[in-house]
């Protein structure tokens, strides 16, 4: 399929069906993190929500005008729905075509005022895989757990349309430092089976 075959607005479900959605489900969450951190930031009457990113986290070209819905709404309408509208607050940092630099420089900026109970961050397309672009996000995800009122920080991992993430180092840190990651777990399947060529174009589009 080319990305202009696409069908916008279609579930992920929906492209893969039942059976492959729930599979893949039930194996994106590939490091569990602590959670005890968690559970206490759940009981909270407040739960902040804010995200870190690129594009994807911006929505660009999750509808066919370009950009859409973006994953982080989706994600506050999840807490909202468990915790209640009235419980969440989120708002949405990135910035579109940037890496873990541009991360540090906004999360130094916007968040001691707003102090996020959870940080996703998304940026594992736009980061590079030479030692400085490693250095450079284990950086961020040092900074952002050391802020003093001690977030929960989540790596989310994505890939582009050739299949290209920096997903292992982000896995390696994300262990090392007790982090929760979920990711996709048909990366190497989708760049050879035909059957999966469906699903590669809806996540690199959405």
């Amino acid at each position: 399929l080319m990305e202009s075959d696409v069908m916008f607005g279609v579930t992920l479900m929906d492209a893969l069906g039942k059976q492959l959605y729930d599979d893949t489900v039930n194996k994106s969450i590939v490091n569990l993190g602590c959670g005890k951190r968690l559970k206490k930031i759940l009981s909270k009457e407040k739960i902040k929500l804010a995200f870190l990113g690129a594009s994807v986290s911006c929505g660009y070209k999750a509808a066919p005008e370009g950009h859409g819905k973006a994953f982080p709404a989706f994600v506050e309408d999840m807490f909202a729905e468990k915790f209640g509208r009235e419980r969440v607050e989120s708002r949405n940092m990135a910035v579109s075509g940037t890496d873990t630099y541009t991360g540090m420089l906004v999360a130094q900026m916007l968040m001691p005022d707003y102090k996020p109970d959870i940080i996703f961050i998304e940026y594992a397309i736009n980061e590079g895989s030479r030692p400085f672009n490693v250095e450079k996000y284990e950086s961020l995800l040092r900074m952002l757990i050391s802020f003093e009122w001690q977030p929960v920080v989540i790596p989310v991992a994505v890939f582009n349309r050739d299949g290209y993430s920096c997903q292992e180092y982000m896995l390696y840190f994300s262990k090392h430092y007790h982090m929760a990651v979920p990711m996709h777990p048909y990366i190497s399947q989708m760049r050879s089976s035909p059957d999966l060529a469906v699903q590669e174009n809806y996540l690199s589009c959405n």
